[in-house]
């Protein structure tokens, strides 16, 4: 699945769908700054609006240790 959303962001770097799904995979593999970086551009890009998003932004931010974002 990583291949394969790398493969698919490289075609097109502002895809929020992708941005949000390896974001969220980088999270589950305590992969937490690069998880990070890909769920804050997918929450500008247009999945932001969902819960999902911002819940694993808030994860990914809570194990970094940054408690204020």
């Amino acid at each position: 699945a990583q291949f394969l959303l790398e493969s698919a962001l490289k075609q097109s770097p502002g895809d929020a769908y992708c941005q949000y799904h390896l974001g969220r995979l980088f999270v589950e593999q305590g992969k937490y700054a690069e998880g990070a970086r890909l769920l804050e551009g997918a929450s500008r890009e247009g999945r932001g609006k969902t819960k999902d998003v911002w819940a694993t932004l808030a994860r990914a931010y809570h194990r970094l240790g940054d408690t204020k974002k």
